[in-house]
């Protein structure tokens, strides 16, 4: 950030002196990568959370559209993502459905076998999922580090695990 940057970033906030004032819940005011300031007062965790998101997308240098992670097993699908954090507790999980999880262990064999693909946080060529998705024929990308917190329940995707990349075709509540 260039001193001029802050200047104008200041000077913005002072404009929007009443807002602050007024707050509901929080404010925050953070400068986006387009040397924008925005501010937002509404709630303080929904705020972070957004930022969070906005902070991976730059971390991963891909943008919100593409994840990249290792190949563990090879193949290419598209599906509709199901974030599965706790095998035990299970929401909606249909036939053909991404499973996105941190990673995977035994009590997860039942969903990985009705899976179209497999994308986890975490682990190497030989952990659970990579051998396992394997075994099932399945395309798996695992290390990805942040498809637990970028992708959404319900987002359609494209599994290339060819190439160790999932990308994202329609986010859920969007139509292209």
């Amino acid at each position: 950030m260039v001193d001029g940057d802050f200047k104008e970033g200041i000077k913005t906030l002072i404009s929007k002196k009443s807002e602050i004032e007024n707050r509901p819940n929080g404010f925050v005011a953070y400068l986006d990568e387009d040397g924008q300031v925005y501010s937002e007062t509404r709630d303080v965790a929904e705020i972070l959370e957004y930022l969070k998101q906005k902070h991976l997308e730059q971390e991963s240098g891909l943008g919100m559209a593409e994840i990249k992670g290792s190949v563990g097993s090879r193949g290419k699908t598209t599906g509709i993502v199901r974030i599965v954090p706790d095998a035990n507790k299970v929401g909606h999980f249909n036939d053909g459905d991404v499973l996105v999880t941190g990673m995977t262990r035994p009590e997860f064999v039942p969903l990985m076998k009705r899976a179209s693909a497999i994308v986890t946080d975490e682990g190497g060529i030989t952990c659970h999922a990579a051998i396992v998705s394997r075994e099932l024929k399945i395309p798996c990308i695992i290390g990805t580090k942040i498809a637990t917190k970028v992708l959404k329940d319900g987002d359609l995707v494209e599994v290339n695990a060819d190439k160790g990349v999932v990308r994202i075709l329609e986010r859920v509540g969007e139509k292209n």
